[in-house]
């Protein structure tokens, strides 16, 4: 495969090659898209210039720029990574903007390239490169992902992390079965321990596409809405200086340090005769039970408000911590609580840490298996309480293998 490939020509068979988007598109997200066909090299290497004049080889990943077949035009380019799985699967990763993906995909269409939908009836990405079931769930995972941070976890299991995992488990097993004395009871606690582990984090691995729930939860005219505001960086709730003026729950979506997030901005807990009140509350309590981190806010005038939901991690914040002073001393304040002044973004950027650390414990560990679908949970349940080998050598090869 050569870089500096001169330009396509007879192109006998029109849409003979197809390319289509196989991850989500967000702030901070990375791009990836997949060209596959039988000019899928040439079309890539007319469009892009890799650093470097060596051949470009299939596996290796190369960086360079991606102009569009118009690298003497002097137009900027597009800095990408093509990634050449053999000669007719290529994936081309760009920033994650629509400007990006956008110039990627007209340049390919431009040499006859035709733009299809990654879960098109047309092709399966990757189907004939030998992948197995769990790789090609995976990449159906991995394209609907918003973020780098959680297409990585599923990227760690296209290539391959909860595949090796029951492979190497089926081999030590069916070695223990091979030798007649064998006692495989140390490693079956081993194995065990390692599912009942990818069970507990299933909650948030089977939504990678889906934003972590942070609800904001707090006595009214704490400053919930401004925090809201501050945190997304544009009034996306309503704030004043009226208790209960947030009644319904609103929603903003974000990324916090690569981390898809949904804030939602609930009504004051308090004691409320009024019925449209008492609903919000409701509502709020309810939002507060399903969420995944809570931010419980206090200031100055109110009391912290009662935790109701003690297994849903929380961070504690003292807002508008401007207005202590020698008539209100500030409180005994806990060595991991943050302090804001929602209105001037003091302590923003300290919130912004302390949501990534609590968020970040949701992660597996870099290159660990994880279970993405509905299909492996189930499979992976059943072998939580196994006992007997055989079984569990058996279920290892139905979750690995399509039949």
């Amino acid at each position: 495969m050569d870089s500096h490939h001169s330009p396509l020509r007879n192109r006998t068979t029109r849409h003979a090659t197809v390319c289509s988007r196989l991850t989500g598109v967000g702030r901070s997200a990375v791009a990836v898209i997949g060209v596959r066909g039988s000019t899928a090299i040439d079309v890539v290497i007319e469009c892009f210039t890799a650093a470097g004049t060596r051949q470009i080889k299939s596996g290796e990943i190369r960086y360079g720029v991606w102009h569009g077949g118009e690298a003497d035009s002097g137009m900027a380019g597009e800095s990408v990574v093509v990634i050449p799985r053999d000669s007719e699967n290529i994936e081309v990763h760009c920033h994650g903007g629509t400007a990006a993906i956008e110039r990627i995909v007209n340049d390919l269409q431009h040499l006859s390239v035709e733009v299809i939908d990654s879960g098109s009836s047309q092709i399966r990405w990757h189907s004939s490169s030998g992948e197995s079931l769990l790789q090609r769930e995976s990449r159906e995972v991995l394209s609907c992902c918003q973020t780098a941070r959680t297409a990585a976890v599923a990227l760690d299991q296209v290539r391959g992390a909860l595949l090796d995992w029951a492979n190497r488990w089926r081999e030590t097993f069916d070695s223990a079965i091979s030798v007649a004395d064998a006692d495989p009871v140390a490693d079956l606690e081993w194995f065990q321990a390692e599912v009942h582990q990818m069970i507990d984090r299933a909650t948030f691995t089977m939504r990678l596409s889906k934003p972590f729930r942070i609800v904001l939860s707090g006595r009214p005219n704490v400053g919930k809405s401004s925090l809201i505001n501050a945190i997304v960086g544009f009034d996306r709730s309503i704030a004043a200086p009226i208790p209960g003026t947030t009644r319904d729950i609103l929603h903003a979506d974000t990324v916090i340090d690569g981390i898809p997030v949904r804030l939602s901005d609930t009504a004051g807990i308090h004691e409320s005769d009024e019925p449209i009140e008492q609903k919000g509350i409701e509502r709020a309590m309810t939002e507060a039970a399903r969420a995944d981190l809570i931010l419980s806010i206090r200031d100055p005038h109110n009391k912290p408000i009662k935790n109701t939901t003690p297994n849903v991690p929380r961070i504690e914040i003292f807002n508008k911590v401007d207005l202590y002073d020698e008539a209100t001393p500030a409180p005994s304040l806990g060595s991991k609580s943050i302090q804001t002044v929602a209105t001037t973004g003091e302590g923003i950027e300290q919130l912004f840490t302390r949501i990534t650390e609590v968020l970040c414990e949701y992660f597996p560990p870099k290159g660990s298996p994880a279970i993405l679908t509905q299909r492996q949970f189930v499979e992976l349940s059943q072998l939580a309480n196994k006992t007997r080998i055989e079984e569990i050598v058996d279920l290892l090869t139905r979750i690995v293998c399509d039949d």
